[in-house]
């Protein structure tokens, strides 16, 4: 079975939605301005995390690459992991593995074009289509294999363009989850509830 991780969870409702559903990891953005107005938010939404939904880990989804800065607000907000989403994230994923131990999650992001080392030190691989993340664009399969047969024993997370219509084209490949974001947001979104409960 697939795991599934939903990215740029925005409020309480989205988190409490995924949380009933057991999505074993949310996706919390910390990189634009917009996104650091909701950091009180997203505090409530990891406390509300840990008290109810154990099952379901709170991910930092960040491009910041100083550790002392990236071990602050994972300290504050109590998040269970990060991804980090920029080409050369090793040292930081080793850094935050030797302070928060090997409990604490790492995704590390990586693309086609990536050129920083082989991650080592992660839990998972997550490949997506470029750095900037929720593009909606898929990674070709000959990019797919490619990168997988790169990174070897690691575990694996598609992202880029995942959805409903198009999943079942990546069953068969040796990945251990999906990471959707735009996928199952609603058209319909408000401040109160965005995620599309089908």
């Amino acid at each position: 079975m697939k795991l599934l991780k939903i990215c740029n969870i925005k409020n309480i409702f989205e988190t409490r939605t995924a949380g009933l559903m057991d999505v074993p990891f949310l996706g919390y953005h910390l990189i634009s301005e917009s996104d650091f107005v909701r950091k009180e938010t997203i505090k409530k939404c990891v406390r509300e995390l840990r008290m109810y939904y154990p099952n379901t880990k709170a991910i930092l989804v960040t491009k910041e690459k100083d550790i002392n800065k990236l071990l602050s607000v994972i300290n504050e907000i109590e998040f269970d992991g990060v991804q980090l989403h920029y080409d050369g994230s090793e040292m930081q994923a080793a850094a935050l593995k030797g302070s928060l131990g090997k409990s604490f999650i790492v995704f590390q992001v990586v693309t086609p074009e990536a050129t920083g080392s082989v991650p080592s030190q992660c839990d998972y691989v997550l490949i997506d289509k470029s750095y900037k993340g929720g593009t909606g664009k898929q990674v070709t399969q000959a990019d797919l294999r490619k990168i997988i047969n790169r990174y070897g024993d690691k575990k694996v997370f598609l992202a880029g363009g995942i959805s409903a219509s198009n999943l079942y084209q990546y069953f068969d490949l040796p990945i251990e989850g999906f990471d959707i974001q735009s996928a199952v947001k609603s058209e319909d979104a408000s401040i109160y509830e965005n995620t599309d409960y089908d």
